[in-house]
């Protein structure tokens, strides 16, 4: 081995220098935010803090997550806030990130419903949760796809039925049917695949056969999901680094670029839907994104297609994983309450033969199917703390109290529906709980929300996209019912343990379910 020579040695000197260098760089960067935060740190521990805060810890604890109850512990923090405090008609706090929200308690959802977004709002919280303002401004903050969605989507959805059934079979196929070669049965990790098809389904609904490509759908997933998984690692930083983060980080930059793929691949097809003015035709055969352009020519904005793309990838972002969430718990309580299995497959036989085929009536008539899915939420809520609120004026309560801006406020909503004051034996999955034996009825459409039920929200900001949520997860449930069989892979007895993680309520994720098309099965002809 040869001894390195004067000149080597020089240039490795050098390179270790450099090393040096960038590391100590580095360093003092690191030093400098650090010490700036700590800054900050002090007048967020100083913060009013009007209610008793459960889950307290350090400033960096709750930025990297590590120490904090809300990411770690979210369930029994729930727990002991709903019975120490909310029980007793008392706020109580938690820290969400550098947020401190305050837990009211459900006696004041009635009052809370009422309240404007110009006072308290729920898109505010999205924002600041997952920094939409870096990459589509005020679309998100401005509440226009709201209207887009009621009007568009909810309005048609009855029109759309026999449409939305068909790309929900067509997705199954896709993904859920075994090879010819397989002896009948597919088994995939359920949370995987099922995602899968919750992106085929809302794709398909809002661009027609272009959102059901493989190009836009890898695009409008991976923004998506990149929005997700990015933005939390987000609030480790101080709020005036995070733009410049976004500009030059690894997750900002790919943000960026499957924005820029989608509206490369939308833009095209906007042209031809408004130069084909395919927005007047019947609304039971047209995708989502020809209300989108109707809506925005209606204003004077014709060729506001980057409006129109930003307005379909937030309900893309709020409708697949969520209804992905809904869907897996349907299936896995599908599975593990097998004394069902025969009722709901008979009901959704019938009504289709007494209805011709998947249509609004048919699905009316299916009641069994609707408590089981009600029930199915309400026994596992994606959203464990919902009607979730942003301070932006200064407003008074009934009770005196005075709400500051900038303020953060949640309901328990997991704890109200397991309360055994509010339901009888709260903590027993009963499929027919909704279901009234009597008349043959549901007691409550799962798209119904009270202030004992307040799963999608209450009051006037309530989600909208529950009503597709509902339609699709019906839909997609009948379908399995008289299409395929399933069962868990490998066997077991009852429900695989959901996974509480900070608000949300998740499906086991390492679930794995096989899959077998009935022999007969048609689904438009059963």
């Amino acid at each position: 081995m040869s001894t390195p020579s004067g000149s080597q040695k020089s240039a490795l000197a050098d390179d270790y220098t450099g090393y040096a260098v960038i590391t100590a760089q580095w360093l003092l960067t690191f030093g400098f935010v650090a010490a700036t935060t700590y800054v900050v740190s002090l007048q967020a521990g100083n913060a009013h803090k009007p209610y008793t805060v459960l889950g307290d810890c350090t400033y960096w604890g709750r930025r990297t997550w590590f120490f904090c109850r809300w990411f770690q512990d979210s369930m029994n923090l729930l727990i002991e806030g709903y019975h120490k405090f909310s029980k007793r008609n008392e706020k109580w706090s938690t820290w969400v990130f550098d947020d401190l929200f305050h837990v009211l308690p459900p006696s004041m959802l009635n009052e809370l419903k009422g309240f404007s977004p110009d006072k308290l709002n729920f898109s505010r919280i999205v924002q600041d949760q997952f920094n939409w303002h870096f990459y589509m401004g005020d679309t998100l903050t401005d509440r226009e796809y709201v209207a887009i969605v009621q009007k568009h989507l909810v309005a048609n959805l009855p029109h759309m039925t026999e449409l939305l059934s068909e790309i929900i079979e067509k997705a199954f196929a896709r993904h859920l049917d075994p090879p010819s070669d397989s002896r009948g049965w597919k088994t995939v990790v359920l949370w995987d695949d099922i995602l899968d098809v919750c992106y085929d389904v809302v794709g398909e609904s809002l661009l027609g056969e272009l959102g059901a490509s493989s190009e836009y759908l890898h695009h409008a997933k991976s923004f998506t999901e990149t929005v997700a998984v990015w933005s939390g690692g987000m609030h480790i930083l101080p709020g005036w680094l995070r733009r410049l983060y976004f500009q030059l980080s690894p997750g900002g930059r790919k943000i960026r670029h499957h924005l820029s793929e989608c509206k490369r691949l939308v833009f095209p097809e906007l042209d031809r839907l408004q130069n084909e003015k395919c927005y007047e035709k019947q609304p039971s055969r047209s995708s989502v994104a020809q209300g989108f352009l109707k809506h925005t020519m209606h204003n004077g904005e014709s060729n506001n297609y980057d409006e129109i793309v930003h307005q379909m990838l937030i309900v893309t972002f709020a409708a697949a994983p969520m209804w992905n969430m809904i869907l897996n718990q349907v299936i896995q309580n599908h599975i593990a309450f097998p004394e069902h299995h025969s009722a709901l497959t008979a009901e959704v036989q019938n009504a289709l033969r007494l209805h011709g085929g998947w249509n609004k009536a048919a699905l009316l008539d299916m009641p069994r199917l609707e408590s089981f899915t009600r029930e199915t939420l309400r026994s596992t809520p994606p959203i464990m703390f919902t009607v979730q609120r942003k301070v932006m004026q200064p407003t008074q309560l009934s009770d005196g109290t005075l709400l500051k801006p900038g303020e953060k406020l949640m309901i328990p909503t997991e704890a109200i529906l397991h309360d055994p004051t509010v339901y009888h034996k709260p903590e027993t999955f009963d499929p027919e709980r909704f279901y009234d034996a009597e008349t043959n009825t549901a007691k409550s459409l799962v798209v119904t929300q009270t202030s004992e039920f307040p799963v999608f929200g209450y009051g006037n900001q309530t989600c909208p996209g529950r009503y597709f949520a509902s339609l699709a997860t019906k839909l997609a449930f009948a379908q399995l019912l008289v299409g395929y069989e399933v069962k868990f892979f490998p066997h077991r007895l009852g429900k695989p343990v959901d996974w509480p993680i900070s608000a949300t309520l998740m499906p086991n994720m390492d679930t794995f379910v096989a899959f077998r098309k009935r022999e007969g099965a048609e689904f438009g002809t059963v």
